[in-house]
């Protein structure tokens, strides 16, 4: 089968000929600033790796340079976009109002789509492609708050959330402003992408956590996220809702349930956080994951690196069933890169002893 083949037969709850597995990371931070340049890198890396959909992977930032954040090319290859920004474009509270709606054909963004449209060239509809959307509410974050304050409070239990809910409560008006033009820019992107040859999206939302109270959530999150997910939905294969854990340890998987996506993908390996089997009793949506990115594919033992992923997949897809992917909770680090070849070994092993 090819990776459509197999995708489009999960999804329709067909037999496949073995489990299906992603991942993705931010492997290709020397590459990114131009688009051939991350085309080819993606390519590259699928073509090695086998993965039964491409998770684009772009500067965390990308969408943030266009509404005015500087950003310096990055270094090396660990020095990742987020910590290559140099200057915010919203200092105070009234640069808020001074947001435009972006053109997905001109900057930073052209960039992306040009990107997209070249990984879709190249495999012919023959692997799904996923472009990369972030929530209106984490772009908005993104534009004022340093990383380095960021990184610091999202180490605590509650995360980010509590700064971020009290900064929006005491400038309502002008982030509410801001909130509308950045949805109305992800809308334009989104239909680009889609122009440019993605199957679809993977859409992250770092809030959805027990610190929010629900209408609170759904003020300034929740209805902006509806608004580019349903302007989608119908037009596109796949939309993967990526709930990150960012924004607190604590989850609230009843903020997003409902939310028109295909699919969820979370850190289910963390104590933290719901178990696959806890989130299958509630949906019957595409579940995605089953590894701990943090630690599965690390260390010197390549043998037992193998075993105890096709411990996992088996695990996954005993808890999720045949609508499961597997993968991790986010981001994969530089080093499990050279151990993609074992997981593919360890996903084959597994579909056949389980005679797929």
């Amino acid at each position: 089968m090819t990776h459509m083949e197999r995708m489009k037969a999960m999804m329709e709850g067909k037999p496949v000929d073995r489990p299906l597995v992603s991942a993705w990371g931010h492997l290709m931070n020397l590459e990114e600033r131009h688009a051939y340049d991350f085309a080819k890198a993606t390519i590259d890396l699928q073509n090695s790796c086998r993965f039964d959909f491409i998770k684009v992977m772009p500067n965390t930032y990308f969408m943030t340079e266009d509404f005015g954040n500087v950003l310096r090319p990055a270094e090396h290859s660990l020095d990742m976009g987020l910590l290559c920004c140099t200057r915010l474009a919203v200092q105070t509270p009234e640069d808020w109002k001074k947001l435009k709606v972006l053109d997905p054909s001109k900057g930073a963004l052209a960039r992306e789509v040009t990107a997209v449209r070249y990984i879709s060239d190249y495999y012919k509809g023959e692997v799904p492609i996923l472009a990369t959307i972030f929530s209106p509410l984490n772009l908005l974050l993104f534009l004022f708050l340093e990383i380095e304050i960021h990184n610091i409070m999202r180490k605590r239990p509650a995360g980010i959330a509590p700064f971020l809910i009290d900064y929006l409560e005491h400038h309502e008006k002008d982030v509410t402003y801001a909130l509308e033009v950045i949805a109305e820019s992800n809308d334009r992107l989104m239909q680009a992408f889609l122009d440019a040859g993605a199957h679809g999206f993977f859409f992250a939302q770092p809030f959805a956590s027990a610190v929010w109270k629900q209408d609170r959530f759904e003020h300034f999150a929740g209805k902006y996220d509806r608004q580019n997910l349903s302007g989608v939905i119908d037009k596109c294969m796949f939309v993967l809702l990526h709930v990150c854990s960012l924004g607190a340890r604590q989850l609230n998987f009843d903020l997003v349930l409902d939310y028109p996506a295909t699919a969820f993908n979370w850190e289910d390996q963390s104590p933290d956080c719901p178990s696959i089997a806890e989130i299958r009793a509630k949906t019957d949506k595409v579940l995605v994951g089953g590894l701990d990115r943090e630690i599965d594919l690390n260390g010197p033992d390549r043998e037992k690196i193998k075993s105890t992923v096709k411990e996992k997949v088996h695990a996954a897809l005993k808890a999720g069933g045949a609508k499961t992917i597997i993968s991790g909770g986010c981001s994969w680090e530089e080093n499990a890169r050279h151990r993609f070849v074992v997981m593919n070994e360890a996903i084959d092993e597994v579909a056949r002893e389980l005679g797929m």
